[in-house]
């Protein structure tokens, strides 16, 4: 039998800025923190929020997600 593999599919928001806003944990590694998934994608358009692009929320998402060893498989994409 084929193990069925577990896959966050999330726009980027605000929320997850994070420390970067001087804040607590966003929505996406919230959810990380409380599930394993095999595989995360996460998703942007091209915009900044209060001076932070979703690139740099972004980086900074993958930059959390890889100390925190929070994932097996992740991919960013940005949508122009």
């Amino acid at each position: 039998m084929n193990k069925k593999n577990k896959v966050l599919l999330s726009f980027i928001g605000s929320n997850d800025a994070g420390k970067l806003n001087d804040k607590t944990d966003g929505a996406i590694l919230t959810a990380l923190k409380n599930e394993k998934f095999d595989h995360i994608h996460l998703l942007w358009n091209k915009g900044t929020i209060k001076e932070i692009t979703y690139e740099k929320i972004a980086e900074y998402l993958k930059t959390e997600i890889i100390k925190r060893n929070l994932r097996r498989r992740f991919l960013r994409t940005s949508f122009q």
